[in-house]
């Protein structure tokens, strides 16, 4: 047997081992330590004991590999932001708070970004579908059964309580002055507007058919485009409410839409699995994206408007460059249905929100998956984490989740409930690799569930 040359690998997941075969996903779970140092098991054993297996499991590649258009981003199962559906997530316009609603567990939270701390769970708000933060991130608007709330940030106190609508409120949106609130309703098949910050009922809209699922205004504030499960996106001239045009052409409910940052396209998605890009100029249909296998129930442009996000039924996001509509990746991780995404102010990040009861942190334009959030309150009963913080090439302190006892990337620092912890290096064992690992002290322990 030839003498193997030295590897030399980025540290993401273990990807493929250098042969001609196709690429495998090696978990934790099938590694065997007892294995003969053969070409595979030299590089499994090889990143364990570097202290990069955590709870979100890496890739090692070579580096002469072509740079795959699929990015995987895989928590332990046991890691989630929320006990049930992640409705809906948004960052702050400056970027340093990031809030997530579910309509299951009827909580809403915000975390500090980029760290992905957990700061606060507001006061429980029954049945949320929407998020939206103002303008000057001062008011967090929820929408919700029968009404929007307006809550005060950071505090999350409750300001005013919006009411008009019939049932559900599956959208809200401010706009870009803050001086108009815009929520779609479900069984009224309404828009209503709403000064702001006083919350008064300015004008009821109507002219949808179906449910208002998407509201969204565009960057100079002069439109307000809704999608409808009546398959058709209309745009709506502001602030009179007087209906410019109506887009069809999509097949089945429109889920979302969202305008690109000079205002010249508009992007929505549809339970037709596709995405359509139109001109405002003249509402002419300009692409049809195909790709998704299943509905389309996110749609966000970047800051700088080169990239598209899609997040689909199929569990995946896909990125496309604008205004081409190139498919450029196809991000991979979630368990379940991808219900909502949203890019941070700078671009740097993507967030997705998912049936899977996760958030996953996405590096921008580069779809390298970082991080998924963690509220311990989200963990089963009787199960065990623990958490590290780990500064990232650009500078910024990402928090990471792994099982008590895996060992950490060397730099890191041990947290528990945010409380600094302690780290040390141990031997190897017939049962444990080598490496850098949290110690389960009473200084830094795993978070039990009671």
């Amino acid at each position: 047997m030839d003498k193997l040359k030295r590897p030399n690998f980025v540290l993401q997941r273990i990807y493929s081992d250098g042969s001609a075969e196709e690429p495998k996903l090696y978990e934790l779970e099938d590694v065997e330590l007892d294995w003969k140092m053969g070409r595979r098991g030299f590089l499994i054993t090889t990143s364990i004991a570097l202290g990069i297996l955590n709870s979100c499991s890496f890739r090692l590649f070579a580096e002469e590999l072509p740079k795959p258009k699929t990015t995987v981003g895989e928590c332990a199962i046991d890691i989630k932001a929320h006990m049930g559906t992640v409705h809906a997530v948004s960052f702050s316009p400056d970027g340093k708070l990031f809030a997530s609603g579910s309509n299951d567990d009827d909580t809403i939270k915000l975390w500090e970004m980029p760290s992905g701390r957990l700061l606060k769970i507001l006061d429980k708000v029954y049945f949320i579908y929407a998020i939206s933060f103002s303008p000057d991130g001062k008011l967090l608007a929820l929408g919700s059964r029968e009404k929007i709330e307006l809550r005060d940030v950071p505090s999350g106190k409750l300001l005013k309580t919006l009411r008009g609508h019939t049932e559900a409120v599956y959208a809200v949106s401010f706009s870009p002055d803050g001086r108009l609130l815009a929520s779609g309703g479900s069984l009224d098949k309404t828009i209503k507007l709403w000064e702001m910050p006083s919350g008064e009922l300015l004008k009821t809209i109507d002219g949808h058919t179906n449910y208002v699922y998407a509201v969204s205004f565009s960057p100079d504030g002069r439109l307000l485009a809704s999608g409808s499960w009546d398959n058709t996106i209309k745009l709506w001239k502001m602030p009179s409410g007087e209906l410019f045009k109506t887009l069809e052409g999509h097949k089945d409910f429109v889920f979302a839409v969202s305008f690109g940052s000079n205002g010249r396209l508009l992007a929505s998605g549809s339970l037709d699995k596709t995405i359509k890009l139109w001109e405002m100029s003249s509402g002419k249909l300009l692409k049809t994206l195909e790709g998704h296998t299943g509905g389309v129930h996110a749609i966000s442009f970047s800051p700088d408007g080169r990239l598209l996000a899609s997040g689909s039924q199929d569990n995946t996001i896909k990125l496309w460059e604008m205004p081409s509509g190139e498919l450029l990746k196809t991000l991979k991780g979630h368990m379940d249905a991808v219900f909502t995404e949203s890019f941070s102010p700078d671009g740097k990040l993507l967030a997705s929100g998912s049936l899977d009861k996760t958030i996953k942190l996405w590096e921008m334009p580069s779809g390298k998956f970082l991080t998924c959030l963690f509220d311990p309150a989200a963990l089963w009963k009787g199960k065990e984490v623990n958490q590290y913080t780990s500064m990232n090439e650009y500078g910024q302190v990402i928090t990471y989740t792994l099982p008590c006892g895996s060992p950490i990337p060397p730099g890191a620092i041990c947290t528990c409930n945010c409380i600094p912890g302690t780290y040390y290096i141990a031997p190897p064992t017939s049962s444990r690799p080598g490496g850098l690992f949290c110690s389960c002290d009473k200084i830094c322990v795993c978070i039990p569930v009671k």
